[in-house]
């Protein structure tokens, strides 16, 4: 959806839209996408960007991951991050009051929520996905369907806003950091973590890097790239760095299946997805990834 004719792209100025320079180096092609990077912030960005991208979050996105995207098991992969999110809390908590008001952005199903409340924080989420944030408020958790600029301007204010492995997925990452801006208090803070591109392990394999994931992933930010991105959005960057995850097995093997398109290892995904070991997680840290916290100007 919104792929545009190679030719059309010729005729255009590829243009990087987290820093606007217009010469994006050409890395290739994935998943019928072209990929480029930008010579000036590093950043690496799928042009032209598809408008609309909300088909892919369907219900299967967080069971089964049937279209080719997401996830075997949603609750039973995130419940292998619960220390990476605690050590995202805690993090958080050294900035703001421990009962501070936090808007989750992209919460699935609100396993975040839950557990930010768990830590005596006052949290709720928006989601794009009708079935996961249907799921959340069967769940007596407030999540809300949409995004973060549907939001609106409700008069609601939050004293922290997080996004984890959320600004990669959207259209615009200036307009949600817009929005974000908008519903933080006058010394809110914005939590991130998402791809690093400058990475080492992102510059290794180029293209082929396992996160370049069109149109899943359509912008994929470089520390510069992010800096500017929070910057331009009327933040101050007050700490970044990288926290390492833990991953249930069977989610690494799909990923592994997704990256080398090897039949084998698709087939043997599903086995693990079936034995004891869909129960094992594994932690793992390329250092690929970037934990930011910025305050609002």
């Amino acid at each position: 959806e919104g792929i545009m004719e190679p030719w059309k792209i010729r005729a255009q100025k590829v243009t990087c839209p987290v820093c606007d320079e217009r010469d994006g180096q050409l890395m290739g092609r994935r998943n019928g996408h072209s990929v480029y990077r930008s010579k000036r912030c590093g950043s690496v960005f799928v042009f032209p960007i598809p408008h609309n991208t909300s088909y892919v979050y369907g219900e299967d996105y967080f069971h089964g991951a049937g279209g080719g995207f997401g996830y075997a098991d949603y609750e039973r992969d995130k419940q292998s991050q619960e220390s990476t999110f605690v050590a995202y809390i805690r993090a958080i908590q050294e900035r703001v009051k421990l009962d501070a008001t936090l808007l989750d952005v992209g919460a699935a199903n609100g396993y975040f929520v839950a557990l930010a409340n768990r830590y005596g924080m006052r949290a709720r989420g928006v989601e794009i996905s009708e079935s996961a944030s249907g799921e959340g408020r069967e769940r007596g958790l407030d999540i809300r369907q949409g995004t973060i600029e549907s939001m609106g301007d409700s008069g609601e204010r939050y004293e922290v806003v997080t996004m984890w492995d959320v600004l990669e997925h959207v259209p615009s990452a200036h307009d949600a950091l817009a929005a974000a801006h908008k519903l933080l208090n006058s010394d809110g803070v914005i939590a991130i973590n998402t791809p690093d591109s400058g990475s080492v392990w992102a510059r290794l394999w180029g293209v082929h890097w396992h996160l370049i994931v069109p149109p899943e992933h359509l912008v994929l930010f470089s520390r510069t790239g992010l800096r500017t991105a929070l910057e331009r959005a009327g933040f101050t960057v007050i700490s970044m760095g990288a926290i390492g995850k833990s991953f249930s097995v069977p989610y690494v093997f799909s990923i592994l299946a997704s990256w080398s398109g090897i039949a084998v290892v698709r087939r043997f995904a599903r086995v693990i997805e079936r034995s004891w070991l869909a129960s094992l997680s594994i932690p793992i840290n390329l250092y690929d990834n970037v934990f930011v916290i910025a305050k609002k100007s």
